[in-house]
């Protein structure tokens, strides 16, 4: 059976399919190894140099992994293959044996003993998932869907339980995601009582602050882009304020927003081939409502033909 593919959902639970697959990686390597008929001296030593053992399994370093990157919270829950995948990374980075889904699920029930398994989602595709777990927010494996943060967003619309959906889609995996090339002062006819060296170090600037913007919608942080509007707006330099002004570079301002828009909703929005959890939904809706807010703030007497573009492209955004 291809691992990507489950022939029967409901009766397979994820973590099966898991070690399914690992067992028929671990088969499939295997099987090439035994079919290699004449291998030089020189690839087999290369062969039993990335194949030596790694470090034994250490319940105790799991155990403080746990505690530093999970913790207990109602309300909130994760795919139970979310966490073991998370698990097999800290293997890999510290170069450890890992145990399979059903040793790992009781060593966090040594550190979490108090935890619930559900079987979450629609029917045909639930999953299991650990119900009373999140990710801290210090975590590298943080993800605001999996979070107290993400919980207490969803809560304030009234629908407590939507973090109990499925999560089949997270901005998480579009990140490094760069923004396209933004316009280029050599290619632009500036007037000539337009300094270049201003205009090239403004688009500069804006570029960083727009990535910024973007690196944190990804990460579902979307409180610090509040934060990020208003530091870079109320905090321009006085040379640069006179440039503001300009229709030329209002005119780049608007080209600049309709690229990080784009990406915005490239990030945000699945392929047609996955789900968008109700929880992303709610928290992308409350984004794009208060963005307007904040840009409000944020421009607050700039000038006028800056704040209008602003507000015309974050309104068609949201």
């Amino acid at each position: 059976m291809h691992c990507g593919l489950l022939e029967d959902p409901d009766m397979d639970s994820t973590e099966s399919w898991i070690e399914r697959c690992l067992n028929e990686s671990e088969s499939k390597r295997f099987t090439s190894h035994t079919s290699l008929g004449n291998v030089s001296n020189s690839d087999e030593h290369e062969e039993k140099e990335n194949n030596r053992a790694s470090k034994p399994h250490s319940t105790p370093a799991t155990l403080q992994w746990l505690e530093e990157n999970y913790e207990i919270a109602e309300g909130v829950c994760i795919p139970r293959s979310a966490l073991y995948m998370h698990y097999l990374d800290f293997c890999e980075k510290n170069d450890t044996q890992p145990v399979n889904a059903a040793s790992f699920g009781k060593i966090i029930r040594q550190q979490f003993p108090q935890l619930t398994t559900r079987r979450l989602g629609t029917r045909g595709q639930s999953k299991y998932h650990y119900y009373g777990i999140a990710v801290k927010e210090t975590s590298q494996y943080y993800d605001v869907m999996y979070s107290k943060k993400g919980a207490a967003w969803v809560n304030e619309t009234g629908k407590k339980e939507v973090t109990k959906q499925t999560v089949a889609y997270s901005p998480r995996s579009k990140l490094g995601t760069l923004l396209p090339e933004f316009p280029n002062v050599k290619d632009l006819n500036l007037p000539a009582s337009l300094p270049e060296e201003k205009v090239s170090t403004f688009i500069m600037m804006y570029r960083t602050h727009c990535q910024r913007i973007l690196d944190t919608v990804i990460r579902a942080n979307f409180d610090e882009v509040q934060s990020f509007l208003l530091h870079f707006w109320q905090g321009m330099p006085p040379h640069m304020l006179p440039v503001l002004g300009s229709s030329t570079v209002v005119n780049i301002v608007g080209v600049c927003d309709s690229i990080l828009y784009k990406a915005i909703s490239g990030v945000l929005m699945p392929t047609v081939l996955q789900a968008l959890p109700d929880s992303l939904t709610q928290v992308i809706r409350k984004f794009a409502k208060q963005l307007d807010e904040w840009l409000k703030v944020a421009l607050h007497e700039l000038p006028e033909n800056l704040r209008n573009i602003k507000f015309e492209l974050a309104r068609r955004f949201s």
